[in-house]
């Protein structure tokens, strides 16, 4: 792994001073030794990533899981059309629940939960998935992610 500053790293990458492409945030912090990604990668883009030819999966690490697993499950985000985070009925039945309580505090929560989110235990059939956040070891790894961006039409 190479430890290089920012400025070097986001001109080999093309990435603009202020780390703002493609609707993703690209940072690198001078106590980190890797970059972090912050936005909505689409599930698609995301697993043609996964399963690139390079194998960098220990590299490029979606939401910094060192186990490196295929985006799945919990890692992906649903939205629907309407920019709605989707949850699953598990949630909906707390903020049920929650929305009965006692407490103005709690009640205020789960109500305004449930007019916020969607709630679906099939979240594909209404919803697209994104994975929103990366950890990037190295320059090499960065700038095969960005290119995996530009494969994709991300501008």
């Amino acid at each position: 792994m190479d430890i290089i500053n920012k400025k070097r790293a986001f001109k080999i990458c093309k990435i603009p001073d202020d780390g703002q492409i493609f609707g993703l945030t690209i940072a690198k912090y001078d106590y980190n030794y890797y970059f972090t990604v912050l936005g909505r990668v689409p599930i698609e883009v995301a697993l043609d990533l996964w399963d690139n030819e390079f194998d960098l999966r220990g590299s490029i690490r979606v939401n910094g899981n060192c186990l490196c697993p295929k985006p799945s499950g919990w890692q992906i985000k649903w939205y629907t059309p309407d920019n709605k985070l989707v949850l699953d009925m598990e949630n909906y039945n707390e903020f049920v629940k929650y929305s009965e309580s006692k407490s103005p505090l709690m009640r205020e929560i789960a109500e305004a939960g449930l007019k916020n989110y969607v709630f679906s235990d099939n979240p594909q059939s209404i919803a697209s998935g994104f994975i929103e956040q990366y950890h990037i070891d190295d320059t090499v790894s960065l700038r095969v992610f960005m290119d995996y961006m530009r494969k994709h039409n991300r501008q």
